[in-house]
């Protein structure tokens, strides 16, 4: 299994994870942004599977100015509530689907969020909604890779 730096504590810049793990097939996938210099952003993709060490399949890096970045609006996901937090969030999920936990880290604060199946659930609360949206926001600059 890889490694990653505990990131709970705080970081010098904005760090994002994004972790889409699935219940019943491999590889999963965890998307990392991180801003590097005042303007300047690295998006990792890792995909590994969980049962096995050493599971890396594939790894790939790439940087981007802020302007891509900027239309994802991370600054709205500080505020983001978790899916245990909406008003009858736990009544949604699914049977054999994917969790979506995001992390976000900066130099004053840390931050995670979970949702069940939240590509099921984006009419039910803007939450789900917004997640998704960064999901697929990371998914498109991954192709870019």
């Amino acid at each position: 299994m890889f490694t990653l730096n505990d990131i709970s504590n705080g970081t010098d810049k904005i760090e994002l994870r994004l972790w889409n793990i699935s219940s019943t097939y491999d590889p999963q996938s965890i998307y990392i942004l991180k801003q590097s210099k005042h303007d300047e952003w690295n998006l990792r993709v890792i995909n590994y599977y969980r049962s096995l060490k050493d599971s890396i399949t594939q790894e790939t890096n790439m940087a981007f100015r802020g302007g891509l970045i900027d239309s994802l609006n991370l600054d709205k996901y500080w505020a983001l509530p978790s899916q245990s937090e909406i008003k009858n969030g736990d009544d949604y999920g699914c049977m054999d689907g994917n969790t979506v936990l995001l992390e976000l880290s900066d130099k004053r604060r840390y931050k995670y969020i979970v949702f069940r199946c939240p590509e099921l659930h984006v009419n039910k609360d803007s939450a789900f909604y917004l997640i998704n949206i960064l999901h697929e926001g990371l998914r498109s600059l991954a192709k870019e890779l």
